[in-house]
């Protein structure tokens, strides 16, 4: 029969097996962690490079004070310039900014329709004011039809009242956080979308082509900013409080 001494010497061996069995745990799960914490450093850094420039090309859709007259013919080059950068950077998007990505280019895709269609894209000439349509039949329209004037004053009522005119609910935190209710608001929005009629105006909504885009690429820097976490407190000012 095994003495005391021998037992205690098989006891001391099976727990420094299992003492390192957990240290090779311990350690192996904290290297994925670091290995998971450099991936995600470099792609941080990947999209802060590839999102700059993607918002940058947004400025012709902004809000206040645009660079330009929004015509047809430069929403057409946008739509281009987009398609351009998605191949060349779309790899980096996340899923919730590809979708959102999609409904814009999809909503420019609504300037080739029956009411603003272009078989060709020709540069604006600098104030030049919309122009009618050519008759039916004729296999070219100027694209130089203004969506929005660069001197349209934006009006003082609310810009969330004019979206809720047009059925356009903004993004917000919860819907970005649960993966249900931002596919909830895809839906909801490309639905919007699908039914838009681009060139027909919407009775009280001043521009409402512009505020479709306008809100649309508003949504896309949302998500945009929400993938970087570009829009939290900066750790020196969260101690200051």
């Amino acid at each position: 029969m095994p003495n005391l001494s021998d037992a205690l010497t098989s006891g001391a061996g099976v727990l420094a097996l299992v003492s390192a069995w957990l240290g090779y745990l311990i350690w192996l799960r904290q290297r994925i962690i670091e290995s998971r914490l450099a991936r995600d450093a470099s792609l941080r850094d990947q999209r802060l490079a590839a999102y700059r420039a993607l918002w940058r090309n947004l400025e012709l859709l902004a809000l206040y004070a645009p660079p330009l007259d929004v015509t047809v013919g430069r929403l057409m080059q946008l739509q281009a310039r987009l398609r351009r950068w998605y191949f060349r950077h779309g790899i980096l998007l996340s899923t919730r900014a590809r979708d959102v990505f999609f409904l814009l280019q999809e909503s420019l895709d609504l300037v080739r329709g029956p009411n603003a269609w272009a078989s060709t894209v020709t540069e604006c000439t600098p104030g030049s004011g919309p122009t009618q349509p050519n008759p039916p039949g004729e296999q070219q329209r100027t694209t130089d039809w203004i969506v929005r004037p660069r001197t349209w004053v934006i009006p003082q009522t609310p810009m969330d009242d004019w979206f809720k005119r047009m059925d356009f609910v903004p993004l917000d935190a919860k819907s970005l956080r649960k993966p249900i209710l931002f596919a909830a608001w895809c839906r909801a929005t490309k639905r919007v979308v699908r039914e838009w009629k681009f060139g027909e105006p919407v009775a009280t909504v001043p521009t409402p082509d512009f505020l479709l885009l306008q809100f649309l690429s508003s949504q896309l820097r949302t998500v945009l900013t929400a993938d970087l976490n570009s829009r939290s407190t900066a750790v020196v000012d969260r101690d200051s409080v």
